[in-house]
């Protein structure tokens, strides 16, 4: 993919940022909201940081939308190879895993054919011993004991091939069988349909979200990106969801 080489600008910052946002810092603790003067005089006062606060974030972009831009474009030129590569990856990792589950399974067969196998062999062994004592020749009962005893069945390893720079990890994970029967620790609420029937509903909502779930509005200034909101309960528990 031909791509121009682009050349980022950086406009110079100015320089007077911190000492506006210190001085700003320095008036807003003589502000006193007591009367609707004040207040419009505050509001006034807010709002003139507010557009301050639009330039600097201007400025701000006008160096981030570039780098932005070219980060885009450099993640879309490589997106299609890594994806089609970790593809292949995918496709060979799932053969691999299917050869390992199907080779621990016959290992596993193997194990408790040669187990049986065992078992069988410890128990004519025993039966000789127990006639053998049954008959008073213990010397030759002891003998037959003890070999019963030693006969262990071999373990069985499954076939796995490892190459170097690859490992095999075995990793834990869930899938849910029956929702009604999770214990509640784990449940988690759908804060988003929540907040959706809140702005729908309003005061209202209550009514259906339940007494579980405190309701209550948030009164905020307009005119900036942030906003200082006033909260006005309605409902019992102060706690917001």
């Amino acid at each position: 993919m031909d791509k121009k080489m682009q050349t980022i600008s950086f406009p110079a910052p100015d320089p007077d940022m911190g000492t506006l946002a210190a001085a700003q810092e320095l008036a807003y603790r003589e502000i006193k909201v007591i009367d609707p003067t004040s207040s419009k005089f505050a509001q006034e006062f807010r709002n003139g940081i507010a557009a301050k606060v639009k330039e600097l974030n201007e400025q701000r972009m006008t160096i981030t939308r570039p780098l932005d831009e070219s980060k885009a474009n450099t993640i879309a030129l490589f997106r299609g190879p890594i994806l089609r590569l970790e593809t292949v990856i995918a496709q060979v990792d799932n053969q691999i895993l299917e050869f390992n589950k199907r080779e621990r399974l016959r290992a596993a067969e193997a194990q408790r054919k040669v187990d049986e196998d065992a078992a069988k062999e410890r128990a004519r062994l025993q039966e000789i011993a127990d006639r053998a004592h049954e008959k008073g020749q213990h010397s030759k009962a002891e003998k037959f004991q003890e070999r019963a005893v030693s006969i262990v069945a071999p373990i069985v390893e499954p076939r796995i091939g490892k190459a170097s720079g690859t490992s095999f990890r075995t990793n834990w994970t869930y899938r849910i069988k029956d929702i009604d029967k999770i214990d509640r620790k784990y449940m988690i609420p759908n804060e988003i349909m929540i907040g959706q029937i809140c702005r729908s509903l309003k005061k209202s909502a209550s009514e259906i979200l339940g007494p579980g779930i405190e309701v209550y509005s948030e009164e905020s200034i307009g005119g900036a990106r942030t906003s200082t909101k006033e909260s006005k309960d309605v409902g019992i528990d102060k706690t917001p969801f």
